[in-house]
């Protein structure tokens, strides 16, 4: 079993005991694996509004709708959005992704 720990260097843990007590998660007797082979984020990079579209839609059928929790409004949305990713999402740059 492989573990990913989310330290902003995506590093995975082989074979390993996850300890988490208060609050803090201690790893022991760990081998790190390289870490390209975990991506460091779940979110779509920065300006790929096709994968940004495609997340969404993942989103959704997991029972998350950005879109109805911004009330209908694309505008509140990628306000929203925004703040999750990291980067400025685009309202018309969405609109148009997701209308290809």
């Amino acid at each position: 079993m492989s573990i990913y720990i989310n330290n902003n260097h995506g590093t995975v843990y082989n074979e390993c005991t996850v300890t988490i007590q208060n609050g803090q998660v201690t790893v022991q007797e760990a081998e790190e694996v390289e870490s390209t082979t975990v991506s460091p984020s779940p979110y779509p990079q920065e300006n790929d509004y096709t994968g940004l579209v495609a997340w969404l839609e993942a989103q959704k059928t997991k029972g998350i709708d950005y879109y109805a929790a911004a009330d209908m409004n694309r505008s509140k949305m990628c306000r929203e959005l925004s703040d999750i990713l990291g980067w400025t999402v685009d309202q018309n740059s969405l609109r148009k992704a997701q209308q290809r």
